[in-house]
């Protein structure tokens, strides 16, 4: 059996970051459901599934570090991991010490936002993502690629609409990312596959579960389905349809 990658949106935004006007989760269509968040409905589906997980949580609220570590503490089967704003690691950090934040460190994703944030001793061993969504960005990203001695654990990802704008830089970026020694520093995993493979590499094993009770197979897609509670295997069998850029970039041609 293959392992699963499943991304999880347990809450709606409610601390919008510097990248708000271009975040892929804020511009995608929602369902119309003013409910609460189903965090638990989504915790016990999750659970159900029969496969071996790789599970990644998106906070965007300093609470809900306490709801992942529990999880995390009781199911160590499955390998969780939680994705956050760098402006909220030491508040997210302060209570835990020796193991415990050994432990937090090597399990969590947090998005960063500057130069001097990625050279942080403190966030020297933790994975950090950085997005590329203007060319400041791009030209940030493109010289620590070229120029890679002084960083660890980088993961650049790409806002769709510029890659869209700016095919010949992302060619560039390709290069420079292909010819990189560091292997700690990465490249969008999306746009690495279509390059590497011309196709997409999470087509039979991704979903994206959502707060208002929606699963996409692709994470940028408008089109979403109702959260299977009763046979949550059965989601990995909704049709895929990719949506991303790089689809139309490098993909197979049919």
């Amino acid at each position: 059996m293959s392992e699963k990658v499943i991304s999880i949106h347990n809450h709606r935004c409610t601390q919008p970051c510097e990248h708000k006007d271009v975040c892929y989760f804020l511009k995608t269509k929602h369902k119309d459901n003013n409910s609460k968040d189903i965090v638990i409905d989504i915790e016990r589906t999750i659970e159900q599934i029969t496969d071996k997980k790789d599970v990644f949580y998106s906070g965007c609220s300093v609470k809900h570090d306490h709801l992942f570590y529990k999880m995390f503490i009781e199911n160590s089967e499955d390998i969780k991991h939680l994705t956050f704003s760098s402006n909220n690691y030491y508040l997210m950090s302060t209570a835990k010490n020796g193991e415990q934040l050994k432990l937090f460190n090597n399990n969590i994703q947090m998005t960063v936002y500057t130069l001097e944030d990625m050279l942080k001793p403190d966030f020297k061993t933790i994975q950090k993502i950085f997005l590329i969504k203007n060319v400041e960005t791009f030209n940030i990203a493109k010289n620590i690629f070229e120029l890679p001695k002084s960083y660890s654990k980088i993961h650049f990802v790409l806002e769709q609409q510029f890659v869209k704008d700016n095919k010949d830089l992302i060619l560039a970026l390709v290069s420079a990312w292909n010819n990189c020694t560091n292997k700690t520093l990465s490249l969008d995993s999306c746009l690495q596959n279509y390059v590497l493979n011309g196709t997409c590499a999470y087509k039979d094993n991704y979903i994206d579960i959502r707060y208002d009770g929606s699963v996409r197979r692709c994470p940028f897609s408008d089109e979403y389905h109702d959260i299977n509670y009763d046979n949550p295997d059965d989601m990995f069998s909704i049709p895929f349809k990719p949506s991303c850029i790089y689809h139309e970039m490098f993909g197979e041609k049919e």
